[in-house]
């Protein structure tokens, strides 16, 4: 990793800690008129109220020129004729279905980032679910549907949308404290700081599966390969030339799945303090050269 990759990963903590520097601007600027000086806590109030403001003129300007996916024709049909499932890109109203199976794409570090039991780490995704541009939103995800159900998940990340999905980790600070609760912010970002040191990021044209998950009830009917056949031919639209995913050491069933598909194992992280966050053995990054014939 380049000095310049290290500091598109790490930058985003310094501006979530600005935010929060701000937020307590505010507060203390509050205090301080109740307490003593008006004047004073006026100005200190009107500069972080300005700043504030500012901060959100930034993050509707950046959703307002968020690009959709673009999906081909050819690829869509390909799917439909399957005659299993179709899939489509997800939307803001999927996240009780969406949340659910990002969660099931993976549990160890779903209860590191968003709460230490299912039901508090879902809660959590819910809300995150349905802000667009993020790592964990709907913006680079896609759906399966079964009979009009969703029963399946995958989002996908090339090196233009991991770049962008970082940007907005950081740009949605604040809303943290909204969407978790406040005793898990301090979680989520030293969650985030272990996942960015260790884990390589999206090289150009490589396409990166962040979450894959079908609900339990449906597995073993092969909706798992045609997303992932559906992922390779958007990747494949793209221009781009590898597929790569992290799977758990410990969960060989992912491994053996992915190796069917023409995956192979081209890196093992085993950092310790990794490791112990997440409450795993270890990942294994896991790449498959795009195929054009």
């Amino acid at each position: 990793m380049n000095s310049g990759e290290g500091k598109l990963n790490y930058g985003y903590y310094l501006l979530t800690y600005i935010h929060l520097i701000i937020i307590s601007i505010i507060v203390i600027g509050i205090l301080i008129s109740l307490l003593f000086w008006k004047v004073i806590a006026n100005i200190i109030m009107g500069f972080g109220i300005y700043t504030f403001l500012n901060y959100w003129i930034v993050i509707l300007y950046l959703i307002k020129q968020r690009e959709p996916y673009n999906l081909s024709s050819e690829i869509m049909k390909s799917v439909i004729k399957s005659g299993k499932v179709v899939i489509r890109p997800a939307r803001p109203q999927d996240a009780p279905v969406g949340a659910r199976l990002m969660f099931y794409a993976g549990v160890n570090y779903m209860r590191a980032f968003f709460g230490s039991t299912e039901r508090k780490a879902i809660k959590v995704l819910k809300r995150m679910f349905s802000l667009p541009g993020h790592m964990t939103s709907y913006t680079y995800a896609f759906v399966a549907e079964n009979e009009g159900d969703i029963v399946a998940l995958f989002s996908g990340l090339d090196r233009r949308s991991w770049r962008a999905s970082n940007r907005a980790s950081w740009m949605y600070g604040p809303i943290w404290w909204i969407a978790a609760p406040p005793w898990q912010i301090p979680k989520m970002i030293s969650a985030y700081y272990a996942f960015d040191k260790v884990v390589p990021p999206v090289l150009d044209e490589e396409y990166y599966i962040v979450h894959l998950a079908v609900l339990p009830e449906k597995r073993g009917q092969g909706i798992g390969k045609q997303i992932m056949n559906f992922a390779e031919s958007l990747a494949k639209s793209k221009g781009l030339k590898r597929m790569l995913l992290d799977v758990e050491i410990e969960n060989e069933a992912a491994c053996r799945f992915y190796k069917r598909l023409g995956f192979i194992e081209a890196k093992f992280v085993t950092d310790k303090n990794y490791c112990k966050r997440f409450g795993i053995q270890g990942s294994i990054r896991m790449v498959k050269p795009i195929t054009r014939q």
